[in-house]
């Protein structure tokens, strides 16, 4: 639905001269979720043959060979519809005599593009006709119909349209792009889409509402069934106020209006008006809701604790508001898929901020669920981005379809620079930076390339190589600077999977319940599994992503109302991921890389018998005797392995019973 970049720095600029690029780009645009119709990019896998794409995955259609012209192009932006999406594209190489203009062209893929409403989708990305002489700048995908708005602040339409979306005048359905005529004399700021209606902005800030209008949701002060010729909405003074932003749900509108008072001080406000059966109006007044209406409960929050609203954007049927200083989020409407992130499963109409989520630079709220990228400037410089909600078409890119209530981080996008993404009904997209990673790039090796740079002599060269040796990097990376890292995301079409263990879910969540992830994912509703088949009525998620994964689950949701609703894997007897001090210091040895190269599998094996037994030992020493006396009992691991090895929680067993270690471990 709507995005925002509200953000502009090295990574997030809207200076076309940044998308130059000397390398060969990486693919710079990922999906995840429900590849019917081919809304994600790409078609479905053959072997498993699921629709459902559980994590990132690059579109690796998008990439053409470069044309008579010169040019070849890379995402610029992307817009998530119902069952498609539609993309700007930008030529990254650079163009002579345009003087740092970039040619541009549109892409789309999936349903109800093009007319192709009840047919077979666009399996993959396919270009748009379009006249280079009118160069858009922005897209927008809605429900089952695009828009595109050029440089010169004209709008284009085209795809499905019911009551009348489109703004042509009719209801009816167009294949190729076509001007909206009756804007023709506006410049066009933005461009808001709904189920079947839509809002446009101009440059002066006047509003401009059509489609279908059942629920008040084109602001215009009456109930009608559509209205199928732009008009201004109602309530708002255009000749005082300003309108800065606007945005659309299914059948409700929301704007940040710039409001002039009598002593010629401004205020942004936040309006609201349409459907508000689920919460989505706050506190507006239900018998004047087909009219733009002060969302009182949302400016009394934001004005308690000084802040100001900056960007605001709809999902189907929930808000989602960036404030400033803090740049956090605050969300209010619809919240029984968790797309609220409060921990809870009931619609809300009273705002709240979105717990951790910080330093906000771009949002996007899909029909239910909601995406964030956040955290520029962390440790390695590359954006967290964050998930949470509806998860059961797999949008949230986590790896699996469980509903997430708080917000959890996307580990898999830690391998890219997301530099935008959009939430659709059932799958999402990032877009990435599309110039590949340097060695000089990689951030374990800016301090030794700062250090180098400073005159560092041939010892220190050497003496920075043993470094990187190691900690099993390359030595030869220092002596190829501008070398393009391999392995990275976008380099080939694979997915990219996430890491192991999700924050606080590494071990069974009765066992380490203190910690700060683990407090705020138990503070409300908690998402519980049954396991018919071993009598379990009551399984956390840790316990069932890692101790009964290949059993039948059944996901629900429950209040926990004080320590003894535990975990009944943990009670049986039969936890493999129950938290001690031995275990965490066993998984901090095993989870090294492997000595053969494979990954880790979460076992010891007889590479790292001794590396397991002194870090349990230290400070006492490590004979030969214990290490043989340990390879004994690894003979009786798993069988049919090159090697034999021993999971970690028996491995903890045989550990304590040779040692007779019984006591209370540390807290």
């Amino acid at each position: 639905m709507n995005t925002i970049i509200p953000k502009q720095d090295k990574y997030f600029s809207s200076d076309e001269e940044q998308w130059e690029c000397s390398y060969q780009p990486v693919i710079n645009l990922f999906s995840c979720g429900w590849m019917e119709d081919g809304r994600c990019g790409y078609m479905n896998d053959p072997p498993t043959n699921s629709y459902i794409q559980l994590c990132p995955r690059p579109v690796s259609g998008i990439y053409r060979p470069i044309d008579t012209k010169g040019r070849q192009y890379v995402c610029k932006k992307s817009s998530a519809g119902s069952r498609h999406t539609i993309l700007l594209m930008i030529n990254y190489i650079p163009e002579k005599g345009r003087f740092g203009r970039k040619s541009k062209k549109i892409m789309f893929f999936g349903l109800n593009q093009g007319m192709l409403c009840e047919e077979e989708g666009v399996l993959t990305p396919e270009d748009v006709e379009w006249d280079e002489e009118e160069p858009p700048i922005d897209v927008i995908a809605g429900y089952g119909n695009c828009f595109v708005i050029t440089k010169s602040g004209n709008v284009y339409s085209f795809g499905l349209g019911k009551f009348g979306i489109l703004g042509h005048g009719d209801d009816e359905t167009w294949q190729i792009p076509r001007q909206i005529m009756s804007l023709q004399r506006q410049r066009v700021k933005q461009v808001a889409l709904g189920k079947f209606h839509a809002l446009c902005l101009t440059y002066n800030g006047k509003l401009y509402s059509w489609g279908r209008n059942d629920q008040g949701q084109l602001g215009r002060g009456h109930v009608s069934r559509m209205e199928v010729e732009p008009d201004l909405a109602a309530e708002i003074n255009t000749e005082r106020d300003c309108v800065l932003e606007v945005a659309c749900g299914v059948a409700h509108s929301l704007a940040i209006v710039r409001v002039k008072r009598r002593d010629n001080s401004v205020n942004d406000c936040v309006y609201g008006w349409g459907a508000h059966e689920q919460g989505q109006l706050s506190s507006a007044d239900i018998r004047f809701s087909s009219k733009p209406q002060h969302l009182r409960w949302v400016m009394k929050y934001l004005e308690k604790y000084s802040y100001k609203p900056l960007h605001i954007v709809c999902g189907g049927y929930h808000n989602m508001l960036l404030f400033l200083p803090a740049r956090q989020i605050v969300v209010w409407g619809a919240g029984e898929y968790g797309q609220l992130g409060d921990g809870f499963a009931w619609d809300n109409p009273k705002p709240q901020v979105v717990p951790n989520v910080k330093n906000v630079i771009q949002m996007s709220a899909g029909m239910r669920h909601s995406v964030a990228v956040a955290g520029v400037g962390g440790t390695d410089g590359i954006p967290e981005v964050w998930v949470w909600g509806d998860n059961s078409y797999g949008q949230l890119g986590l790896g699996d379809t469980d509903i997430r209530l708080q917000p959890v981080l996307l580990t898999a996008c830690r391998r890219m620079r997301v530099t935008s993404v959009s939430a659709g009904d059932r799958h999402t997209l990032f877009v990435t930076s599309h110039k590949p990673l340097l060695v000089r790039d990689q951030p374990m090796l800016r301090d030794f390339f700062k250090i180098l740079e400073e005159g560092g002599s041939k010892l220190i060269r050497h003496r920075l190589k043993l470094e990187l040796k190691r900690h099993g990097m390359d030595p030869s990376l220092l002596d190829n600077p501008d070398k393009v890292m391999e392995g990275q995301a976008g380099k080939t079409d694979e997915e990219i999977p996430n890491e192991d263990f999700e924050e606080g879910l590494k071990y069974c969540m009765d066992t380490r319940e203190q910690i700060p992830q683990l407090m705020w994912r138990r503070k409300g509703l908690e998402c519980a599994y049954e396991c018919p088949a071993l009598g379990l009525t009551a399984v956390c998620m840790a316990c069932a992503r890692r101790c009964v994964r290949s059993r039948k689950l059944v996901l629900y949701l429950r209040k926990r109302k004080d320590r003894t609703d535990t975990c009944d894997c943990r009670t049986s007897g039969n936890c493999t991921c129950a938290w001690t001090a031995v275990r965490e210091k066993i998984d901090s040895v095993i989870e090294r890389k492997r000595d053969d190269g494979l990954p880790c599998d979460g076992c010891v094996g007889p590479d790292t018998v001794r590396k397991v037994l002194v870090a349990l030992r230290a400070p006492i020493p490590v004979d030969s005797g214990d290490v043989e006396e340990c390879l004994i009992a690894l003979a009786n691991g798993e069988e049919n392995t090159h090697l034999p090895r021993i999971p970690a929680h028996i491995f903890e067993k045989w550990y304590r019973q040779h040692y007779q270690e019984y006591e209370q471990d540390d807290a």
